[in-house]
């Protein structure tokens, strides 16, 4: 078992334990936020957190979780008009 057993144990911290391989969400919400032209005030707004949280999650300083990314990305593609 030794150092197999070692690795899989080090997989499993990187994953969280589901077994899966953790996906860094932090690059597809940046060109989300971006390509809709939308502040970080604005989308703070829209998400009712800070901007400062915001700016934290795309520096890699945050974390976030899988209903916040899924807010932001839909927060992202809503077309008010301007």
């Amino acid at each position: 078992m030794g150092e197999e057993g070692t690795m899989k144990d080090r997989a499993c911290r990187r994953c969280g334990g589901t077994g899966r391989e953790a996906v860094d969400p932090v690059p597809e919400l940046r060109a989300a936020r971006k390509a809709s032209g939308l502040s970080y005030a604005k989308l703070a707004q829209r998400l009712g957190v800070s901007a400062p949280y915001l700016r934290e999650v795309e520096k890699g300083s945050r974390s976030i979780t899988p209903m916040r990314v899924a807010a932001w990305l839909g927060a992202c593609s809503i077309d008010d008009g301007a």
